[in-house]
């Protein structure tokens, strides 16, 4: 057996993002999906753990999966796809059998992936993974199943609402979905596989077979290089594969974050979308408007901390300042220290205004809530320095 790799030579590192930059473009692809090509990805991997092929039932996206799932799961009538979208037909006719997510992950991925480890310090994987910037990403992904369910409870399409009242179910829509959902299937939106889970996996993968020159598996290294080219999400289970075409949409900013302004983040063919700021999923009131456009009286009444800050940092202080109830705290030559008389975050908000003595346009500042006075407040943003001191040496 090889020695173990202790440190990546400076050759080595420099390869890093080349990887990240080619897996990443993979994680973000938004071309239309080869079904051929994805099928044959799943019948390898479904052969890989015992199974015989499955039948392949092909959506615009998750939502439109989910949904049909659902209505499964709820009536057993059979009928899944959206007015012939299913690629072997609109009707299952047998049940799905177990989901198969952790068996799938455990032998073509974790598995796999232990078989390389072996042959590496820890140290050595943090450094590959640090360096191609998709873990923040991948949390992000994660979080889009949150988002999946909370659609469905917010808006309820039609036909299950429709569905519902035929079960003759006492209990509300959202508890029927919540209860569904929590019921060993779904939790939240598992077994569904995404391309960007994959590719966290891939990307070191790759790096260690094709740079360190790791031993490895190759069958089981091809259907998971194939699973993660060539797929987007699925919900694998025993006897159906319900898979989605790639979004129509995936946009994200230079560090990796979804991020769109006054439009989608990610956004698939079924109608399926997902508004996000520098990471932070947004519901679709603030998301759907340009920073430009949001109200500073949502910050009276929005109650998450998160979308709070994503809130203040996008409306800005100058218009804050101009819009919500200020109390002036004290003020010195062109400045005043004011409070924000609400409890719009978790903290008090004390603001540094200054109005131009020119132009009368106004510039505001957030500083520490310990501060009492105008002068200390500017102290504190001229790095301590008293204000006719920081005008001697300017």
């Amino acid at each position: 057996m090889s020695e173990i790799i202790t440190q990546l030579k400076p050759e080595q590192k420099e390869l890093i993002p080349i990887y990240g930059e080619k897996w990443l473009k993979v994680a973000l692809s938004c071309q239309p999906l080869n079904r051929e090509k994805a099928t044959e990805a799943v019948t390898n991997a479904y052969a890989a753990i015992g199974l015989s092929p499955p039948e392949m039932v092909f959506f615009r996206g998750p939502l439109a999966a989910l949904k049909a799932i659902m209505q499964n799961k709820w009536s057993q009538l059979g009928r899944v796809g959206e007015g012939g979208e299913g690629e072997k037909g609109d009707r299952f006719d047998g049940e799905f059998g177990e989901e198969l997510d952790e068996e799938l992950w455990e032998v073509l991925s974790l598995q796999f992936c232990d078989d390389l480890i072996n042959r590496v310090q820890p140290w050595v994987l943090e450094t590959i993974e640090s360096e191609t910037n998709y873990r923040q990403l991948l949390n992000q992904i994660d979080r889009l199943g949150i988002s999946l369910i909370n659609w469905l409870i917010e808006e309820p399409p039609r036909e299950l609402e429709k569905l519902r009242a035929n079960l003759h179910e006492e209990r509300d829509y959202s508890e029927l979905v919540t209860a569904t959902l929590r019921n060993g299937f779904f939790g939240p939106v598992e077994p569904c596989i995404s391309t960007q889970k994959l590719v966290a996996v891939t990307i070191w993968s790759d790096f260690l077979i094709s740079v360190l020159g790791c031993q490895y598996d190759n069958n089981k290294w091809e259907i998971l290089r194939s699973l993660t080219e060539d797929c987007g999400w699925f919900f694998p289970f025993k006897n159906v594969c319900f898979a989605c075409d790639r979004p129509l949409i995936f946009s994200v900013d230079n560090e990796q974050r979804l991020h769109a302004e006054g439009k989608p983040a990610v956004e698939f063919a079924d109608g399926f979308k997902v508004y996000a700021d520098r990471g932070v999923i947004l519901p679709e009131i603030y998301g759907k408007l340009p920073p430009s456009d949001w109200r500073c009286e949502w910050l009276l009444s929005e109650t998450n901390a998160e979308l709070r800050r994503v809130l203040l940092q996008g409306i800005g202080y100058d218009r804050i300042c101009q819009e919500l109830q200020c109390q002036t705290i004290d003020s010195w030559q062109e400045y005043d220290l004011l409070e924000i008389y609400s409890e719009v975050d978790i903290e008090p908000i004390y603001i540094l205004k200054m109005t131009c003595p020119s132009t009368e346009k106004i510039h505001a500042l957030r500083v520490p809530p310990n501060i009492i006075s105008a002068r200390e407040a500017i102290q504190w943003v001229n790095w301590g320095i008293d204000p006719p001191e920081f005008e001697v040496q300017t």
